[in-house]
């Protein structure tokens, strides 16, 4: 590594082994395929050779094909300059940043082979695109925190098919997912209570969800059309599936509530084309509308008894005679009998 005398441009090595700082207290290095970030504090990245501020005598000089870019930037505390290098587009195809980083600049990556993401719980904050022009990135690991503080990268993250979330969080915000269309698969974090309202909506990709035992509340729309989801296992602890929820999941044909379920919201299931059976545990007290009427249903078993079941359907609105619902097909079966 070398710069030149008045300390303005800073030369990297082309050697995509070497290692440098990346900010006050932050490093990179590079092991294999894999880039690795360490130390503490904020990511500061420099990602356009042109935006570098250079001397006079150096404002002509060409860019002599180097990969690795730099930015300067001025410390208040230390009244000092620092240089901070960064290979720009090399061939790693994992991030991974350490414990202790907080958080990232923006528009910091722009690798287009980069394929996974591993950030720490420790980040609380990232920039704005920050993953612009990472077209091959498929796989992040992140905190829930960090999407739940706003997740500033997110409309540049269409193309993510795996996610897995760490670190706990009471709740998944409102629209986190959403639009993700390619998302296939999604890991929930610990302790996690409440999916919230349009948390996945239209990802279009997702196949299979698990509901952790620890979530109690599913929004509104939260998986509304996602149309390739097949499956839902409620692990248990859902009491309220809300309006919408699963509206437009044209792929799913079963569902099995668990035992303290308590709220099926007004058109939960609307537009599940393939449903053709769901089983609704006696702790139920409110089915919402659309449900007993949905066309493609062919079964419902309830966990309590017959008079249990019309009283929760006329008391949530549903004035629908056991008798027409036979007469279209619908087989109910009641767990417990009528006494």
């Amino acid at each position: 590594m070398e710069y030149d005398v008045n300390g303005t441009i800073w030369y990297g090595s082309k050697d995509p082994s070497d290692s440098d700082y990346c900010g006050k207290g932050c490093y990179w290095r590079v092991d294999g395929d894999t880039l690795i970030i360490g130390g503490s504090g904020k990511v500061e990245w420099s990602r356009r050779y042109e935006d570098i501020y250079v001397d006079e005598d150096d404002e002509d000089e060409e860019d002599d094909g180097n990969e690795y870019h730099i930015k300067q930037f001025y410390s208040e505390y230390l009244d000092e300059y620092y240089f901070v290098t960064v290979p720009y587009d090399g061939k790693y195809r994992r991030l991974v940043i350490e414990e202790g980083i907080t958080s990232i600049d923006d528009l910091a990556f722009e690798n287009e082979h980069m394929e996974s993401v591993k950030l720490p719980d420790s980040i609380y904050e990232i920039g704005l695109r920050t993953f612009d022009g990472c077209s091959s990135l498929k796989s992040i690991t992140a905190s829930v925190n960090v999407i739940n503080s706003g997740w500033a990268g997110r409309p540049l993250l269409s193309h993510i098919t795996d996610v897995v979330m760490t670190g706990k969080a009471r709740s998944i915000r409102r629209n986190a997912f959403s639009d993700y269309s390619s998302l296939e698969n999604i890991t929930f974090p610990m302790g996690v209570e409440e999916i919230c309202d349009g948390a996945f909506w239209n990802c279009k990709s997702l196949k299979r969800v698990v509901i952790p035992r620890s979530v109690e509340i599913i929004g509104n729309d939260a998986f509304c059309g996602c149309e390739s989801l097949k499956e839902v296992v409620f692990l248990g602890g859902v009491k309220r599936i809300e309006n919408l929820a699963f509206s437009g999941c044209k792929s799913l044909k079963t569902v099995t509530l668990k035992e303290g379920a308590t709220w099926i919201g007004d058109l939960a299931f609307s537009g599940c084309d393939s449903l053709e059976r769901i089983v609704i545990p006696e702790s139920v007290e409110h089915i919402g509308r659309g449900l007993v009427t949905q066309d493609s249903l062919k079964e419902i078993v309830f966990g309590g008894s017959r008079l249990r079941f019309m009283s929760i359907l006329k008391a949530s609105g549903n004035n629908y005679p056991l008798e027409s619902m036979r007469r279209k097909g619908l087989k109910i079966t009641f767990r417990k009998r009528l006494f």
